[in-house]
């Protein structure tokens, strides 16, 4: 039994919406072991707030992203996923904001016996202002925060014996703010280190539970208005995972959680990390997760989340497949130590809905059309704002 690492995850989804399905054939065959595929996308993309701040201003934009993708390693103990595109940005009314964003994902697995690993790397650049960002900088009206999001991960499980198993890992991230020079320094770079370990035992052979334990280090640079801070989380934990209900998969960290440092001294919390796939037929998936964590403020400072999503996926028929999804997310500004941006205090609830609708006539191709809308409700005046976004595109993997 394995336990899928969020950021697998992430690499996993990012390649299917780069292009198509995975029965394409590849453009290039070395040695019977390398495939070398196309993998690109075009978009065209209406906004109604570009900037995500209280007074709206609307655009379209175009994208295009040429990308290539490589696996490495077909009917192997040992499987390499690679995928590199480049975005490029082309707005319509704020042409100032044309850029070009790339993105690497790079995914690596083994499985031999008792002990099966994966281990991966993410490099994305975003371009995009957020919950986290809006602090009523007057600059968020007419520019976005530029960010660069670095992820890697190695996660592994060893079979101790056909009762007791156990998996254990390492993850690294790091944001780091590349114009901040543009907001003043308002932004808070950081780093953050985890250490997740957790023993099973298989109460059935479809799914176990047992102790848990994770370690995280968060490091964040100063700003124009904050110290550097640095945040040590130890979360103590029962762990659940596997198909706990016929038909229902879970995989669920529940338990305490004691924040220290950062001038949050000793900050002990009830903490929560869970995801719920339900079958509920050949071609109905529907989805739940809820979270409750410590967090870190685009300015460094400390926050209390607790977010909860329900979704569904739909497959029409061959060629159309649907979902939908709701999100709510509650963030509290904990009070910090030598805190001089007044954040201590805010609180921030943020709503996302969204449905899209694919169409894959062809291996090679699929288009999709989706809605979605933002809104984030702050108890701060001028960080409230509503975003609704149309977003068209299609695919290309071949």
């Amino acid at each position: 039994m394995k336990k899928t690492s969020p950021l697998s995850a992430l690499i996993g989804a990012a390649a299917l919406l780069a292009g198509g399905t995975a029965q394409a054939a590849p453009l290039v065959t070395v040695a019977d072991t390398v495939d070398i595929f196309f993998n690109g996308i075009v978009a065209g993309r209406y906004q109604t707030n570009v900037f995500n701040s209280a007074t709206a201003e609307d655009d379209f934009l175009f994208i295009v992203g040429p990308g290539v993708e490589m696996n490495l390693g077909r009917n192997s103990l040992f499987n390499v996923n690679l995928l590199f595109r480049e975005d490029f940005y082309f707005y319509n009314r704020f042409d100032n904001l044309n850029t070009q964003r790339a993105n690497l994902y790079l995914d690596a697995s083994y499985e031999n016996g008792p002990i099966s690993a994966e281990t991966g790397f993410s490099y994305v650049q975003t371009q995009q202002n957020s919950q986290g960002t809006n602090i009523g900088n007057p600059a968020l009206n007419s520019n976005l925060v530029k960010r660069d999001l670095y992820n890697a991960f190695i996660d592994g499980q060893y079979e101790i014996s056909t009762k007791y198993w156990m998996s254990g890992g390492f993850t690294w991230s790091r944001t780091d703010y590349t114009n901040n020079q543009t907001f003043g320094g308002a932004y808070a770079s950081n780093d953050t280190y985890t250490l997740p370990v957790d023993l099973f035992y298989k109460v059935t052979p479809k799914w176990s539970l047992g102790p848990g334990f994770r370690y995280r280090y968060t490091d964040t640079e100063p700003t124009n208005t904050e110290p550097g801070r640095n945040y040590n989380d130890y979360f103590l934990n029962l762990a659940v995972t596997g198909e706990v209900l016929p038909k229902l998969d879970a995989n669920v960290n529940i338990g305490y959680q004691i924040r220290d440092g950062g001038g949050v001294t000793s900050d002990g919390r009830f903490a929560i990390y869970s995801n719920f796939t339900y079958k509920f037929s050949d071609k109905l998936n529907l989805f739940f997760d809820i979270n409750k964590d410590f967090g870190v403020g685009g300015q460094g400072t400390s926050t209390d989340n607790i977010g909860t999503g329900v979704g569904a996926q739909y497959q029409i028929n061959t060629y159309l497949a649907a979902q939908a999804d709701f999100d709510y997310y509650n963030t509290q500004y904990q009070t910090n130590q030598s805190t001089t941006a007044g954040v201590a205090g805010r609180e921030d609830n943020t709503y996302t809905a969204g449905a899209s609708i694919t169409w894959t006539p062809d291996p090679i191709f699929s288009l999709s059309l989706g809605y979605t809308y933002f809104k984030n409700d702050s108890n701060r005046p001028g960080l409230s704002y509503d975003n609704n976004i149309v977003n068209l595109q299609a695919s290309i993997r071949y």
